[in-house]
């Protein structure tokens, strides 16, 4: 699906082979959340997805003098299952045939 709605924009696109993006989903693991993984369906097949993260700046925020000590790493494990209670939009996108039809919006709101 990633494939498909990226090639139209980018006359350079290089398609994105599943060992490339299961490396960058795994580098990411630790900040994703699977609850805002979403996708779209019409027909039982994909056609959209969102992907957001969650606003680590709410944790970091938290954290005494800005750097990474140990008392400041047990505070941000602790703080990341509690204190994030918004997220940022990191990758959107609906196949062609559905674009401009509201998946997103719909996606979104559900």
């Amino acid at each position: 699906m990633y494939n498909k709605i990226w090639s139209d924009f980018h006359e350079s696109y290089t398609p994105l082979e599943y060992n490339d993006l299961d490396q960058i989903f795994q580098d990411a693991k630790s900040m994703l959340n699977e609850k805002y993984i979403w996708f779209a369906y019409h027909n039982n097949d994909p056609i959209g997805f969102l992907i957001v993260f969650p606003d680590f700046n709410e944790v970091f925020r938290k954290l005494k003098n800005g750097r990474l000590s140990f008392l400041n790493i047990i505070r941000l494990l602790y703080f990341k299952r509690r204190a994030i209670t918004r997220g940022r939009l990191l990758l959107s996108g609906v196949i062609p045939e559905f674009q401009r039809t509201g998946v997103v919006g719909g996606i979104m709101s559900s």
